[in-house]
């Protein structure tokens, strides 16, 4: 029997916040945090703070180790 390591899932911000229901004025309205800023760190979450890590990772009902803040939210392809 092979020993296998477990693999863990993580997503991206936007993910997280799409799954829970939010746009990002409704995500900004409830944390305090700028829209401009989350639409910032959807793009580039190696920037996010982690206070606002915090309060959004809450606000989507996730730990923030669920969610991978090295990957930038990918642009379909045109």
């Amino acid at each position: 029997m092979k020993n296998e390591l477990a693999r863990k899932t993580y997503i991206t911000l936007r993910v997280a916040r799409v799954l829970s229901g939010y746009t990002i004025t409704e995500a900004s309205n409830r944390t305090g945090i700028k829209q401009t800023r989350i639409r910032r760190y959807e793009k580039q979450p190696n920037k996010t703070l982690v206070s606002e890590a915090i309060k959004l990772a809450t606000l989507y009902n996730c730990s923030i180790n669920e969610i991978d803040f090295t990957l930038p939210t990918c642009s379909p392809m045109k």
